[in-house]
Order: C-alpha cells, then sequence, then structure tokens
C-alpha cells in the first residue's frame, strides 16, 4: 500500500486544455471542449459529449478503447434542413453510448493499416412522437489504409453498419466506403488542396454523412449551416493556398460539394478565409464563408463564421 501511494504521489500531473467558440449563422451552435491528459489517458468533455480515452502510441503503431456519451444534440438532430430552410418541426433530441477500440500499425514509407470498431445503443427523445426515430443497437466495424508525410496525408476506411432495435422495427446491414487526403506543405506560401468522398448504401438517420459549415465535425462547405447536409454519397473538395507564419496563417479557399442524401441529389460552391492567431499557450481560429451556390429560398444569406479558442 505504501509503494502504491508513493507512485501515485510521484505520478504525472494531469494536464488541462479547453477549447470555446462555435459556429454563427442563421442557425447558430456553441463549442465548449474541456480535456484531462495524463500519459495516454485522457477524459474530454466536448460540448455534450463525454470521451474517456485510454491510447498509447508506440514506435510501431498506436492503440485505442474509449468509452462516449453523447447527450442531447447527438448526431445534429436538433438542427434538421431541407431545401435550404430549417426545419423545426422535425427537431429532436439524440442520445447515444458506447464503447470503442481500434488499432493501426505502420509500415514503412509512411503507410499504415489498422482496424476500428464501435457498438453503441442510439436512441431518440422530444419533437413529434409520429416521426421520432426507434431506438437501435449501432455496430460499426471499419479498416483503415492511409499515407502520411510532411506534405500529404491521405487514408480511407471501409466498414458497414449493422443496426437493430429490440422489437425488430431496424434492422440493416449498411456498407460505406470514406475517404480524405490534405496536401498543405509547410511553405510560407503553399496550396491548400483538400479532397472527401465517401458512398454508402442504406444509411439513415444514424448513419448518414452530416456535410455542411467551417468546423471540424462535418465535412466542410462554407456559408452552409452546420450538418444543413445528410448525405450518403458525397465528393468535397477545397482548393485555395495559405501564408504560415511563425504567431499567424491565412488562408483562402474554395469549397465546392455533389451529394447524394434522401432528398436527392444537391451541389453547393462556397468561398471562405480563415485566419490562425498563436499567442504563447493561446490559439483563436476565425473562418468566414459565403456560398453563392447553394440550395434555399430567394432571401436567404447563406454566410457563417466559425470562432475558436484554444489553450494547452
Amino acid at each position: 500500500m505504501l509503494v502504491l501511494l508513493l507512485s501515485l504521489a510521484h505520478a504525472d500531473p494531469w494536464a488541462l486544455s479547453g477549447e470555446l467558440g462555435g459556429e454563427l449563422n442563421s442557425d447558430s451552435h456553441g463549442i465548449a471542449n474541456v480535456t484531462a491528459r495524463r500519459g495516454d489517458t485522457s477524459v474530454a468533455w466536448i460540448t455534450d459529449t463525454l470521451d474517456v480515452r485510454y491510447a498509447p502510441e508506440h514506435n510501431d503503431g498506436r492503440a485505442w478503447v474509449a468509452g462516449r456519451l453523447a447527450t442531447f444534440a447527438a448526431g445534429m438532430v436538433i438542427s434538421p434542413w431541407e431545401d435550404g430552410e430549417l426545419q423545426p418541426d422535425q427537431a429532436m433530441n439524440g442520445l447515444y453510448g458506447g464503447v470503442e477500440a481500434g488499432g493501426i500499425r505502420y509500415a514503412a514509407h509512411g503507410l499504415y493499416a489498422g482496424a476500428r470498431g464501435h457498438v453503441r445503443w442510439h436512441t431518440f427523445y422530444g419533437g413529434a412522437d409520429a416521426d421520432r426515430p426507434v431506438g437501435r443497437w449501432h455496430l460499426q466495424p471499419q479498416g483503415i489504409t492511409g499515407w502520411w508525410s510532411e506534405w500529404l496525408h491521405a487514408w480511407w476506411v471501409v466498414g458497414t453498419d449493422l443496426q437493430r432495435s429490440p422489437e425488430g422495427e431496424v434492422a440493416s446491414v449498411s456498407p460505406h466506403i470514406r475517404g480524405q487526403a490534405e496536401l498543405r506543405p509547410a511553405w510560407t506560401v503553399a496550396p491548400l488542396l483538400e479532397l472527401r468522398a465517401g458512398a454508402g448504401e442504406g444509411q439513415d438517420v444514424v448513419t448518414l454523412t452530416r456535410l455542411g459549415g467551417l468546423n471540424p465535425y462535418v465535412v466542410p462547405l462554407a456559408g452552409a449551416a452546420w450538418a444543413e447536409f445528410w448525405v450518403e454519397d458525397y465528393v468535397a473538395g477545397r482548393a485555395g493556398a495559405v501564408v504560415q507564419t511563425e504567431p499567424v496563417d491565412v488562408a483562402v479557399f474554395v469549397d465546392a460539394a455533389a451529394f447524394q442524401g434522401p432528398t436527392g441529389y444537391g451541389r453547393a460552391l462556397g468561398i471562405g478565409a480563415a485566419p490562425t492567431w498563436r499567442a504563447g499557450r493561446l490559439t483563436t481560429d476565425l473562418a468566414v464563408g459565403y456560398a453563392p451556390v447553394i440550395e434555399g429560398p430567394d432571401d436567404r444569406v447563406p454566410f457563417s463564421v466559425y470562432v475558436l479558442v484554444g489553450w494547452q
């Protein structure tokens, strides 16, 4: 017992970091994150989600096991959009809880491969009873492959979504493939190129990809609202340039997307700018976007602002 107490007394202290901000548009949402980390263990509160994670990393790869509980805004079902207009009568709350695990093995020349998966219970509440999806189990196994270098990171996942509700109202097998590539050399003036694509079959309210907005939780599209489009098949690209200095980065870019979802085919075009400031332990990210080509009524102003202040 004395040895245990002494080891705890000399253990590395917990390191705290946090973020505060949000995205402002016709349906604004806030972000408030706090993370405590010690060694390979972290405990994070991500706005509405509790994430407890053990993620050791070594020279040959990394692995992780985690538990997650997402509360009232899980899946952004609190803000459904249709044809460029917010649909408050279709809004509800989402909640899920479950466990996940995975591992990646590093290979030569920046290549890596691995697998990950999760099992979660999803439930919904609030909103209209007639339109509320039933609760269900969601099992998602995925294989991962990728390539990383100092100037390019590309990866893709192939997997399936297995869902079943206790009474059998939902019983589905939905395969999917998703990938992403980012080019951003560490030059003072550098190109900014990003490509994201995905395809699926039989996706639904739980598994559809959320597209739209300037925040890191979605497939980005400047000028669109946060998770405005729920899509099954999509191609989204970002092209621009970035000026990178020690205290400030400034990026300007054009976003373009074509997608297929439950309500049909869509396309959108956005333009944006994103400066980042660093001062000691503080980092401030700002992004503004406007979508000249997007669905919606004639009087819609497709403009959004994203801001996040983080400290380490």
